[in-house]
């Protein structure tokens, strides 16, 4: 999750700015170049620690209730006893 996201900052940034309207018009390498002439190459990741911080509680209560709902229907249907 986080990785993915830390790794297409860069694209996502360059998006984010020409649905709003502050890329000017200008075509996506044009909006990337600008991006790290006036930012430097940390622009293109601005934004991203936020980003990531969204992504991480959301993926933890999706592995914790993950194991909770599997190991208790695999308890109800007999299988095995929860762990």
């Amino acid at each position: 999750g986080m990785i993915a996201k830390t790794a297409v900052s860069p694209i996502e940034r360059v998006r984010i700015l020409a649905q709003t309207g502050e890329s000017g018009g200008l075509s996506f390498s044009a909006s990337f170049a600008k991006i790290v002439n006036e930012e430097g190459i940390k622009g293109l990741w601005r934004g991203n620690t936020a980003n990531c911080l969204r992504v991480f509680p959301s993926k933890a209560v999706l592995f914790s209730s993950n194991d909770f709902w599997k190991s208790n229907l695999r308890w109800m249907l007999g299988s095995k006893s929860p762990a």
